[in-house]
């Protein structure tokens, strides 16, 4: 064998390795990535300058009367998962200009803003957008866990029927990957 048929050998099995020890750790990454506890610690690393609501902490606000009254509940997820379930009472906003546009129709304005999503990445996001827009001082909040964990706990949903919202336990599962974090009782069957 000469040797720069032998350097060839070695510098492919070295790359075959190479490849597979960064195959095996985003793999590991994104095994890890898929609970909610992960998922959360990257959300409010990543949202600095949103305030966060647990599940618990809302659930036990909106069983005030005075204090359900006054918070603004925002699905920000898209119109076909917020159709299969949503927290009672919220509207579907996908964007801060939606948002400003129905703050704008209101004619008593929320004392509290709480966006919520399938985890809490998109619903962070958006109140982050919503906090940046200086048309509002209306606080703003992201629903950590957002409706998979409210859904897991057992905590009231419902879905438009027949033009009112009719109880449901089922929740858009956004896709395969992120449905595991759903408990399968909960999870929609797309198909």
């Amino acid at each position: 064998m000469s040797r720069r048929y032998l350097l060839w050998i070695v510098s492919i099995f070295a790359i075959a390795a190479i490849l597979l020890k960064v195959t095996h750790c985003s793999y590991a990454q994104l095994s890890e990535s898929l609970t909610m506890e992960s998922i959360t610690k990257k959300i409010l690393s990543k949202f600095t300058k949103v305030q966060h609501i647990t599940t618990a902490d809302l659930a036990k606000e909106l069983k005030q009367a005075d204090s359900a009254s006054s918070i603004l509940l925002i699905d920000s997820r898209a119109p076909e998962e917020f159709a299969i379930s949503h927290l009672p009472n919220s509207r579907n906003l996908q964007t801060a200009k939606e948002v400003q546009t129905y703050l704008a129709t209101l004619s008593e304005k929320p004392q509290r803003i709480v966006i919520y999503c399938s985890v809490g990445y998109r619903s962070a996001d958006l109140a982050e957008k919503v906090i940046k827009n200086k048309d509002n001082d209306i606080p703003v909040q992201n629903l950590l866990g957002s409706i998979f964990s409210w859904a897991n706990e057992g905590r009231p949903l419902v879905k438009q029927d027949q033009g009112k919202d009719s109880p449901t336990d089922q929740v858009h599962p956004f896709n395969k990957k992120w449905g595991r974090l759903l408990k399968p009782e909960h999870r929609a069957d797309l198909d």
